[in-house]
C-alpha cells in the first residue's frame, strides 16, 4: 500500500468513526454533544452526508431540536458546496425550485392509503417537505415503456399543479418519475403543520359551530374558484375532509391531494377498461359519477367538485360522513338516486341550509359554481371582512393602553386601521359573554353606514376574552383636537366643520334603527389632510362593551366617555340611571362641546378635573359661554346644542337649517 493510499484509508476510517459518534449523539438527543462534533467535522468533505444521516436518526427518535439544528447546518454547508447531480428520472417542478441532488430520506410516515404513502422527508440538500408516492398497478404483460409513456402524457396535462399559487392550496414543489420504476410517481409538496379536517372534527367530538363552518367553507370555496378558473381548469377529483388540512392555528385550511392518483390509474388503459367504476371517496361522490346507466369512464368535473364540497359541509355540520347510517357504502348510489343528498341536522340557519342545497343539487347544471357560491349570503360576512384569519400591526397611529389605533396589513393583502378595545376587567368581574356578543352584533350595523363624513367600518372582531378589534378604512389626517392645537378656529372653519359633523349626526340619528355615537369629542373627529373633509370616528363601542362586564367593585351605572363632553343627564351627581341615558340628545350636547373647543381653543371645563365636579358645575351654571368675539349666529347655534334639558336641544336635522350653517 502506498503512503497516499494509507492516508486515504485512515481518513475514511476516521470519517466513519466520526459519523457513528454523531449519529449516536443525535439518536440520544444530546444537542451539546452534536454541536461539538459538528464543529470538529464541518470541514470534512462528507460533513453534509454525515449530518443528514444523523438528522434522520434524531427524527426517528423524536429529537426535533437536534434534527432542526443539523438541518440548519446542512443548509449552511450547502451555501459553500455547489455540487450538482441530476437525479435519475424525469421531473416537473415549480419555477426555480431545486429540492434534491440524488436522494431524500424518510423521517416519518404521515399516512397510507389505497393510492399511496405520504411521508415527511429530508432531502440531501437539507430541505424538509412532504412526499406522496403513487404506484400505479401494472400487469405482468404490461410493457414498461408503454406504461411510462401513458403516465408521462397524463403528467403533462397535470404539470400546472406546480404552478398553482393560492393561500388555501398546498404548494406542489416537484413531480418526479424514477427512471427504474415506470409506474411510480413521487409528488413533493410543502410540509404543513396541522391535521386533516376529518381528524379535526373527530377531536371536537361533535359537529362544528356555524362560524367555523363559514370560515372553513369560505377558504375551500375560494380555492375551488381559483383552480376552476385556470386555463385549462384544474379539477380536484377527490375533495373530502381527509384531503382538507386544518393548520395549527385552527383557522386556516389548505386543500391537498388533487386526485392525481385517480387520473394516473385512468390513464393506464387496462385498469380503466377492467374497472370503470369511479375512484375516490364514495361518500363524497356526485350522483353522475355513480350512475349505473353510464357505462363510459366517469367524468369528473367542476360540478362534481362542488358536490364533494357540499358533502364536506355535511360532515362539518353533522360530525359524521354522508350516508354513514346506510349499512353498506354500496347502498349509497341507490339512496342518492332515490333521495338525493342527506339533509343537514336541525339547529343551523336557513342561509347555511340554502348554501348546502346550492352545492348538492342532483343535476350538475343546477349546482352553483364556486365563484357564485362566494357571493352567497351565507359567506357574505366572511367575504366582506378585511381579514380571513389574521393581521399584522404595521405601526401605532394613536392611543395607548386600553384603546390603541394601528395601521395593519391583513392576510387578504389589505391595509386598514384597527382600534383595539381592551375592557378593564377587574378582579371578581364576571364577563357576560352573551352581553358582549349582543353588543358586537348590534354594533355590526356600523359596518353598513355609508356617509361621506363617517369613517367606513369594515368589521368588529373579538380577539381575546376581553379584547375587541374594530377594523376601519385607513385615513390620512389628524384629529380635530390636534388640528385646533389650543388655538381658536375662524368662524369660517367652525362653520365648515360643524356642517359636516351635523350632516353625519343627521344621517345616523334618522336611520330606521338610529345609531347613537356615545362619545363625540374632538379626538373622535378626523380632519383629512388633503381636503379638510371631516370624518366621524370612534362611535363609543368601548362604552357599550364595558357595560357587558359586571364590575364587582364599581357601580356599573358610572358613565363612560370623555367627561368634558358629557351631557347633564349622564354626568349630574343626582342623574338617575346614567348608563341608559346615551341618546340623540347626549350626542347633540357633545357636538356643542366640540363647537366650544373650536371657538375657544380649549375643552369645556378644562380647569375641573373631577367628573362629578363638572356635573355640579353644569347643574349650577349650565354650559360654559362662548368667547365674546363669537357672532350672534354662532352663539345661538351653540345654545341650541347645549340646553340642560335634552328635550329642548335641537335635533341634527333642525340644526342643519340654522342660519349659522346655511
Amino acid at each position: 500500500m502506498s503512503e497516499t493510499d494509507g492516508a486515504n484509508a485512515g481518513a475514511t476510517a476516521s470519517t466513519t468513526a466520526d459519523s457513528k459518534i454523531l449519529e449516536s449523539a443525535a439518536a440520544n438527543g444530546k444537542l451539546e454533544m452534536v454541536q461539538g462534533i459538528f464543529e470538529y467535522i464541518k470541514e470534512d468533505k462528507s460533513a453534509i452526508e454525515m449530518c443528514l444521516r444523523a438528522a434522520q436518526r434524531a427524527g426517528d427518535k423524536g429529537h426535533w431540536g437536534v434534527m432542526n439544528f443539523l438541518v440548519e447546518k446542512v443548509q449552511e454547508l450547502r451555501q459553500t458546496d455547489h455540487r450538482e447531480t441530476n437525479p435519475a428520472g424525469r421531473t416537473r417542478s415549480r419555477s426555480g425550485s431545486h429540492l434534491f441532488n440524488e436522494r431524500w430520506t424518510v423521517i416519518r410516515t404521515l399516512g397510507q392509503g389505497g393510492y399511496g404513502t405520504v411521508c415527511e422527508v429530508l432531502t440531501d440538500i437539507g430541505i424538509r417537505c412532504t412526499t406522496k408516492t403513487i404506484r400505479v398497478p401494472m400487469k405482468l404483460s404490461d410493457v414498461a415503456a408503454e406504461v411510462r409513456k401513458k403516465i408521462d402524457k397524463c403528467l403533462e396535462a397535470e404539470e400546472n399543479l406546480c404552478e398553482l399559487q393560492h393561500d388555501n392550496i398546498v404548494k406542489y414543489l416537484y413531480i418526479y418519475q424514477p427512471e427504474r420504476e415506470p409506474a411510480t410517481v413521487v409528488l413533493f409538496m410543502e410540509l404543513l403543520d396541522g391535521c386533516s379536517l376529518d381528524t379535526f372534527i373527530t377531536i371536537k367530538s361533535s359537529k362544528l359551530d356555524e362560524e367555523t363552518i363559514g370560515l372553513f367553507s369560505t377558504q375551500i370555496c375560494s380555492a375551488l374558484a381559483y383552480i376552476h378558473s385556470q386555463e385549462p381548469a384544474v379539477i380536484h377529483r377527490d375533495i373530502n375532509c381527509r384531503n382538507i388540512v386544518v393548520l395549527a392555528d385552527k383557522k386556516r385550511i389548505k386543500l391537498v391531494d388533487f386526485g392525481l392518483s385517480i387520473k394516473l390509474e385512468q390513464s393506464v388503459s387496462h385498469i380503466s377498461a377492467s374497472n370503470p367504476e369511479p375512484k375516490g371517496t364514495m361518500e363524497f361522490m356526485a350522483p353522475e359519477l355513480l350512475a349505473k346507466d353510464d357505462l363510459s369512464s366517469p367524468h369528473y368535473s367542476k360540478s362534481s367538485d362542488i358536490w364533494a364540497f357540499g358533502c364536506s359541509i355535511y360532515q362539518m355540520a353533522s360530525g359524521k360522513l354522508p350516508f354513514s347510517d346506510c349499512g353498506s357504502r354500496y347502498n349509497i348510489p341507490e339512496l342518492l338516486h332515490k333521495n338525493g343528498a342527506p339533509r343537514l341536522p336541525d339547529g343551523y340557519s336557513a342561509k347555511l341550509q340554502d348554501f348546502y342545497d346550492c352545492c348538492t343539487a342532483r343535476e350538475p347544471k343546477d349546482r352553483k359554481s364556486a365563484k357564485d357560491l362566494l357571493g352567497h349570503e351565507f359567506l357574505a360576512p366572511f367575504e366582506s371582512r378585511p381579514f380571513l384569519c389574521d393581521w399584522s400591526n404595521v405601526r401605532l397611529l394613536s392611543g395607548k393602553g386600553f384603546e390603541e389605533v394601528h395601521e395593519v396589513f391583513t392576510d387578504k393583502q389589505r391595509k386598514c386601521a384597527t382600534k383595539t378595545l381592551k375592557l378593564q376587567v377587574q378582579q371578581g368581574d364576571q364577563p357576560n359573554n352573551a352581553s358582549s356578543i349582543n353588543a358586537i352584533q348590534s354594533d355590526r350595523k356600523l359596518c353598513g353606514l355609508r356617509h361621506e363624513n363617517i369613517v367606513e367600518f369594515l368589521d368588529i372582531a373579538k380577539k381575546e376574552h376581553a379584547t375587541f378589534v374594530v377594523f376601519m378604512e385607513l385615513l390620512d389626517g389628524v384629529t380635530l383636537e390636534r388640528f385646533i392645537d389650543k388655538k381658536p378656529l375662524s368662524e369660517t372653519r367652525i362653520r365648515k366643520f360643524s356642517k359636516q359633523i351635523c350632516s353625519a349626526l343627521k344621517y345616523i340619528h334618522n336611520l330606521d334603527e338610529p345609531v347613537i355615537h356615545r362619545n363625540i369629542n374632538c379626538s373622535n373627529i378626523l380632519i383629512l389632510s388633503a381636503t379638510e373633509q371631516v370624518k366621524l370616528i370612534g362611535f363609543g363601542l368601548a362604552i357599550k362593551l364595558d357595560h357587558s362586564v359586571t364590575h364587582a367593585n364599581e357601580n356599573s351605572a358610572t358613565p363612560k366617555g370623555t367627561s368634558a363632553f358629557m351631557s347633564p343627564e349622564l354626568i349630574a351627581p343626582d342623574a338617575p340611571n346614567r348608563s341608559s341615558q346615551y341618546s340623540k340628545g347626549s350626542d347633540i350636547w357633545a357636538f356643542g362641546c366640540s363647537v366650544f373647543q373650536m371657538a375657544s381653543g380649549s375643552r369645556p371645563f378644562d380647569d375641573i378635573k373631577s367628573m362629578f365636579g363638572i356635573g355640579k358645575k353644569i347643574k349650577d351654571e349650565g354650559a360654559p359661554s362662548l368667547p365674546t368675539s363669537c357672532s350672534a349666529k354662532l352663539s345661538e347655534f351653540y345654545k341650541f346644542c347645549t340646553f340642560k334639558d335634552r328635550n329642548q336641544r335641537k335635533s341634527a336635522t333642525e340644526l342643519m337649517e340654522h342660519a349659522f350653517l346655511v
